[in-house]
């Protein structure tokens, strides 16, 4: 199956903070997940930096990080809080999606805090997102019947009549 690039990519994060499939409840914070909401992000990239963050935080015994209150400007802090709510608005429905597929079980426990337990199916997909190999099988198996490949192989063949053309005159 292949899901949109914003599941993918919350998808891939859940399986890195579960890499053995123990099927416990995990939380993430909206300032946990809003980098994997980048639609520029490679899949190499999301997975080192979960990787990452996932051995930050067994380090810190999942220690709760708290604000700084720092002066800054007023703007910037509605910026910053703008920011916080579309991609909370956004893990959401990410969330609620990925919920109705039957690949999390999910739901918000405080504000702006989610507890995700991971499915079998959703863990497997995940791990299958999480390999460049598969993820490139999962892709060729959903776009296969596309129509461009058929202009594709079109042009592809008018290419190779004029090559073997080009060819067997450059014989004579």
């Amino acid at each position: 199956m292949w899901l949109p690039k914003e599941e993918r990519h919350l998808l891939m994060v859940y399986t890195v903070f579960d890499p053995n499939f123990d099927g416990q409840d995990m939380v993430f914070k909206v300032e946990d997940l809003k980098w994997a909401l980048d639609k520029c992000l490679q899949p190499s990239k999301i997975v080192k930096r979960a990787s990452e963050l996932r051995k930050e935080a067994e380090k810190q015994d999942q220690k709760v990080n708290t604000l700084e209150n720092t002066q800054t400007d007023g703007n910037k802090k509605v910026e910053e809080y703008m920011s916080w709510l579309r991609a909370k608005a956004t893990i959401r429905s990410i969330n609620n999606r990925l919920r109705a597929r039957g690949l999390i079980e999910s739901r918000e426990c405080d504000t702006g805090c989610y507890e995700v337990k991971m499915t079998l199916a959703g863990w497997d997909l995940g791990d299958k997102y999480n390999s460049w190999c598969s993820r490139n099988v999962l892709w060729f198996r959903e776009y296969k019947d596309h129509w461009i490949w058929l202009i594709v192989g079109f042009l592809g063949g008018i290419v190779g009549a004029l090559l073997v053309n080009w060819l067997s005159n450059g014989n004579k």
